[in-house]
């Protein structure tokens, strides 16, 4: 998620000397969401808690980064470890496409709860880490169907026909992901 309306007028260079300091205090510290890219599980007006570094980042994980002077919350799809340090493929749960591969580099950290209002909803759970896992796997389904749906539904006749069938996938895989944070947020209830 962009963190335009804080970050737009930030310099690079402050920007880079913010992340430093709270790099280098090794602390948790709190970014507040502005966008929709995380939504239903991360929403806009959401603060999210980060953990300074990349050391202990999973796939399924969500972590913030650099990316064009902006701070970017999305999760971890793959991660290649190459001669020069770590890469990251990553993607906001509600975008279709990913982002260009995130360099260790640029990582900020790795977000572990989310607070809504008062309520913190934990990520460091069977749940969270459960919910991460299933979403990184249904991504190239949804990608799969979606590319079915563009070679079925061909010509200017069916399109309609096509966003139907786009709107409903969309729709199912927002609904499973609705249900899970529910039972994330169940879990995160009974602690």
């Amino acid at each position: 998620m962009m963190q335009k309306e804080n970050h737009n007028n930030i310099s690079g260079e402050v920007l880079h000397a913010i992340v430093n300091v709270w790099d280098q205090t090794n602390e948790m510290f709190t970014i507040p969401i502005v966008g929709r890219s995380m939504y239903p599980l991360i929403r806009e007006g959401d603060n999210v808690l980060v953990e300074c570094g990349y050391s202990q980042i999973r796939r399924g994980d969500i972590i913030a980064f650099r990316s064009e002077n902006k701070l970017i919350v999305h999760r971890v799809l793959t991660i290649s470890e190459k001669g020069t340090g770590f890469s990251f493929i990553t993607k906001g749960d509600n975008v279709p496409h990913a982002d260009p591969v995130v360099s260790h580099r640029e990582i900020i950290g790795k977000v572990s709860a989310i607070k809504r209002g008062e309520k913190m909803l934990s990520l460091d759970t069977f749940a969270g880490r459960s919910t991460g896992w299933l979403i990184v796997r249904s991504t190239p389904v949804v990608r799969a169907l979606c590319g079915f749906q563009r070679n079925i539904f061909t010509g200017n006749k069916q399109d309609r026909n096509k966003t139907i069938v786009n709107r409903g996938t969309r729709f199912l895989f927002l609904l499973f992901r609705k249900v899970i944070f529910f039972f994330m947020q169940r879990e995160s209830a009974r602690k």
